[in-house]
């Protein structure tokens, strides 16, 4: 289930619920929240993070950077399907078009390893990219 909350200035004006069985319902729903934010006066505000407020400039990535080092960590090589399928879920308040840039930003500082094998240029993540935490 998605839980955000709409806030205009410091008054809540809604408390958004959205629950599905499909992860896809999740993630475009997340999508369509992030997606409006930027728009108007108002802050939706995540409850996987109390550092998220979507109606800002730039978004603080740093709570999904966490998510994907803890959701990696001691699982040796994964496949970037799995951080595309967890980011999409419910268990974070960020959505699958987020992740890679993340990602990118942990190879850069060598939080990650990749299997050069995988993929063809780097700080790319298609399909079949296999990944783990150093």
């Amino acid at each position: 289930m998605v839980h955000f909350e709409l806030y205009e200035g410091n008054r809540l004006i809604y408390s958004i619920f959205f629950g599905t069985k499909h992860v896809m319902g999740c993630d475009r729903m997340k999508q369509a929240i992030w997606k409006v934010a930027p728009f108007g006066d108002f802050a939706f505000i995540g409850v996987r993070t109390t550092q998220l407020t979507l109606g800002i400039e730039k978004p603080n990535f740093e709570p999904l950077k966490e998510f994907i080092i803890k959701q990696l960590r001691g699982k040796g090589w994964i496949r970037i399907e799995e951080i595309h399928d967890f980011v999409s879920s419910d268990a974070t308040d960020y959505h699958s078009g987020q992740y890679k840039n993340v990602m990118k930003e942990l190879e850069r500082n060598k939080q990650i390893e990749v299997d050069e094998n995988t993929r063809r240029r780097r700080f790319r993540y298609p399909e079949g990219t296999k990944l783990k935490i150093i």
